[in-house]
């Protein structure tokens, strides 16, 4: 009997032994787990600027996989000062469950002037713990600090320029001072913006230049304003003034013949979308209008880049021997079997010659683009600085490269017919940024020297703003357009 019940005890002692390891070594790893020396990991969106303005929105969050976060806490400390953006969980709350949450993320507004800052340094801190026995059962701890900058003040900016007259189409430089360094600053036409530019004057490098330019189809003067956003985020904006001068374009009519789909639709063939290549009609819209799109689109990209410095020097010159074929702004109504089918605006000046002729550099630049664009055919874009361009559509052949310097007057290609051209002949464009301007200004000396050339030299030496001078009586004028074939659509 005896051996039996020791028989039956040895099994029992074996199994509550095995037990016992395996509740110590269940122990052992929760208690390990519980031990973890990792700390939560902590990120804020987005960056947190050098400089804070007068608010501040940004997103703070802890993550740990392990045992969880305990709590999340933001400060932001002034002149021994401490201000508690946020505390989670807070004061009071008790501790939270170990291992609740994995990820915890907040969001929290710096509003200087609410919360009572002054413009100045102050220290950004952003402390988390999770849920880990370590330290005493504190957790592990996360910091990250953040030096930065209060400046709730809005820069100023004092107009360094005489008031210059403006017309839809036309182009016009600014010339200011700014109060402090600022990232961007510029000149505002209605929802569109052209930035400035500073170091074009050593002696003041808070003196900058902003070319801009009014739309062609405006037909009031959109609000012009000079502005200004500093590192912190204040803005300013101060009144541009300017004299504005109504304007108006030619209408033309142009007949979209069969031999004319004919001619053109064929170098456009490849990029025509299957449903409209079958019809000439659909097929000469959608290049005229569509692909007309799309290049300009292009155009905005390849003007994006600018160089800051001004690469030109005075009027720029205009092709040589060449007769006017069609004007900026020209409203084309065309004609297909006698009915109106589409209406565009010729944004150029239509130049021709004797075939193949030579093509000038308007002026000194820096080639930005060399290749086919759509409509334009096989073009040159040369870049002047300040956000100024010139572009030359239509070529036969280029005789130059991308990146490469050139000088007024050095030939760039031969005029053609390639694109949407029915004829030999140079289409001329001038783009300030993103926008297409009248070349006839920019061909005038007396333009360039009083809109142009007269502000920087005043800017040069450390002159104010001038008194606002008289609108002259007329603008430049443009020639006629001659009624001959060639010209380009």
């Amino acid at each position: 009997m005896a051996s039996s019940v020791f028989a039956i005890r040895r099994p029992l002692a074996a199994a509550l032994g095995l037990l016992g390891a395996a509740l110590v070594a269940l122990l052992l790893w929760f208690a390990l787990g519980r031990l973890e020396g990792t700390p939560p990991d902590l990120s804020v969106q987005p960056d947190v600027p050098a400089a804070v303005g007068p608010a501040l929105e940004l997103t703070v969050t802890a993550e740990d996989a392990q045992s969880g976060v305990r709590r999340l806490r933001v400060e932001l400390t002034q002149a021994g000062r401490d201000i508690v953006l946020l505390e989670e969980p807070p004061p009071g709350a008790g501790r939270p469950e170990a291992g609740k949450a994995s990820r915890v993320s907040r969001t929290v507004r710096l509003d200087p002037r609410a919360q009572g800052l002054a413009d100045g340094p102050a220290v950004l801190r952003i402390t988390a713990a999770d849920a880990s026995w370590r330290g005493w059962g504190g957790g592990n701890a996360a910091e990250r600090r953040f030096e930065l900058r209060i400046d709730t003040r809005p820069p100023r900016i004092e107009n360094r320029g005489p008031q210059t007259a403006v017309a839809p189409g036309g182009s016009g430089l600014a010339v200011y001072r700014l109060s402090e360094p600022c990232p961007q600053s510029g000149v505002r036409v209605g929802e569109e913006f052209f930035p400035g530019r500073g170091g074009l004057f050593p002696e003041d490098p808070l003196v900058h230049a902003a070319l801009f330019a009014l739309p062609h189809d405006t037909p009031t003067t959109p609000g012009l304003v000079l502005e200004a956003r500093d590192e912190a985020g204040n803005r300013t904006q101060v009144p541009l003034p300017v004299f504005f001068h109504k304007r108006s374009f030619r209408r033309d009519a142009i007949p979209v013949s069969e031999a004319f789909l004919r001619q053109v639709l064929a170098e456009f063939e490849r990029l025509l979308p299957p449903d409209r290549a079958a019809d000439p009609k659909e097929a000469f819209l959608w290049v005229n209008r569509d692909l007309r799109r799309e290049n300009h689109r292009a155009l905005t990209e390849l003007t994006r880049t600018v160089r800051p410095e001004i690469l030109w020097e005075g009027a720029f010159l205009r092709m040589p021997n060449a007769a006017p074929r069609a004007g900026f702004a020209d409203r084309r109504t065309y004609l297909y079997e006698g009915r109106p089918i589409d209406e565009q605006d010729h944004l150029g000046v239509d130049l021709a010659s004797t075939a193949q002729a030579a093509v000038p550099a308007a002026n000194a630049g820096v080639v930005a683009f060399v290749g086919p664009l759509g409509i334009y055919g096989q073009t040159v874009l040369v870049d002047h600085g300040l956000g100024l361009f010139s572009m030359y559509g239509h070529l036969s052949a280029v005789a130059v490269s991308a990146g490469e310097r050139v000088a007024r007057g050095q030939t760039l290609g031969r005029t053609g017919s390639t694109g949407l051209a029915a004829g030999d002949h140079l289409h001329f464009s001038l783009i300030v940024h993103h926008r297409f301007v009248d070349p006839v200004e920019w061909w005038d000396p007396l333009w360039i020297q009083e809109r142009v050339l007269r502000k920087l030299e005043a800017a040069r030496r450390g002159e104010g703003a001038a008194p606002a001078a008289a609108p002259p009586k007329e603008g430049p004028g443009r020639p006629a357009a001659a009624k001959r074939p060639g010209r380009g659509r």
